[in-house]
């Protein structure tokens, strides 16, 4: 309680302060916040951010203030550079040896990916209480992990674990656990019903093994599940409520950046994935590849009712960092999770610039997340 107190008496002086001063934002503490590096993002239902450091091994609450574009940082769970196994604990008695990747279910409890390699998923609660859970595989098939590459809540509150080439589904009731699609023993990208399609790089004479790796997941209202398969495939997948998987968006294995009919369209290395009023939103990022003219890294979105693809912002042939208008501005190479307010505004983790970029349509401005960092 005194805490909250103290913060809220900070930024109203500081908010005093601003209006009757000619003071800019860093000569009164708002700076764009640092990281050891930037990983995941995840909002709850109140349109508070969550971000993991995987260098610091902290989970960062970001709330917005009354002032325009500036936020409130806190350290939810963990302890600065405490890093190296997980340990249960509330708040930042909690210990993580590398938190990456993030989803929220509707009670606002957060899961977290701890470290991809150890295959250890983390449960924080509002509260900032946080557990390792435990799963009991109903498949029998002994089959070990591989390596978690993204997580998400459906709308069920049913947990999906992306583990190497097929996902896993957890019923956060009874933390059973079982396979709900992709076939760990195949080889090619392919279409099909979910127990018998592969979501691996193609391995041909004509076209060599290309791992492709699940990035993201999103569900849309009607509980379909989208997925974001960059590096090999490039494209976006969806597995409908049938249990039918369908190349959504993309060309399979022909990166490219054109607006089109999402059947149509082309993806340079999809990343991140969020879906939000009807449309799904892509971090599309540099390609690997030497085409010059998808060198950049761009945001784009599908409105899933007319499945139309556009280019939001970045640039299709160039890397960097640079705030700007929407279509000035510039993105790193690498680009991670993202997400999306309840006022429109997308806020994505640029990995190579290592901070948080707000891509707000409305302004037509793309921004570098500040505000005031609280130890």
């Amino acid at each position: 309680m005194h805490l909250i107190n103290i913060r809220h008496s900070l930024f109203i002086a500081f908010f005093v302060l601003s209006l009757f001063s000619p003071l800019s934002y860093a000569a009164i503490g708002v700076t764009d916040f640092k990281f050891g590096q930037v990983e995941g993002i995840a909002i709850n239902s109140k349109g508070h951010l969550f971000v993991s450091d995987s260098k610091e091994c902290v989970i960062y609450k970001l709330v917005p203030t009354y002032w325009h574009n500036v936020w409130m940082r806190t350290v939810f769970a963990g302890d600065y550079g405490s890093c190296g196994v997980q340990i249960d604990g509330k708040g930042r008695a909690a210990r993580f040896k590398r938190p990456q990747k993030m989803a929220i279910d509707s009670a606002d409890n957060l899961y977290l990916i701890d470290d991809e390699l150890s295959h250890t998923i983390v449960k924080i609660t509002p509260s900032a209480d946080a557990t390792a859970l435990s799963f009991i595989d109903m498949d029998y098939d002994s089959r070990p992990f591989d390596f978690f590459s993204a997580i998400a809540v459906d709308h069920s509150d049913f947990l999906y674990i992306a583990d190497g080439q097929i996902i896993r589904r957890v019923n956060l009731m009874s933390n059973e656990m079982n396979r709900f699609a992709g076939d760990p023993d195949c080889r090619d990208y392919q279409e099909g019903m979910r127990n018998k399609v592969c979501f691996s790089g193609a391995n041909s004479d004509t076209r060599p093994l290309e791992t492709t790796f699940i990035r993201a997941m999103t569900f849309d209202d009607n509980n379909e599940l989208y997925l974001s398969l960059g590096n090999g495939a490039r494209v976006i997948s969806k597995i409908s409520s049938s249990g039918f998987v369908s190349t959504y968006s993309g060309k399979p294995f022909t990166p490219g950046k054109n607006d089109a009919d999402a059947k149509l369209s082309k993806l340079s290395d999809p990343e991140g994935l969020f879906y939000s009023n009807h449309t799904l939103y892509i971090a599309d990022a540099k390609s690997p590849s030497d085409d010059l003219s998808i060198q950049g890294s761009t945001i784009r979105s599908v409105q899933t009712e007319m499945s139309l693809m556009r280019t939001i912002a970045g640039s299709n042939t160039d890397v960097g960092y640079k705030d700007s208008t929407l279509n000035d501005s510039l993105f790193g190479a690498y680009l991670g999770d993202l997400v999306v307010s309840l006022t429109d505004q997308i806020f994505v983790t640029d990995i190579s610039n290592n901070n948080i970029r707000v891509i707000d349509s409305a302004k037509n401005e793309v921004s570098t997340l500040k505000g005031f960092a609280i130890p």
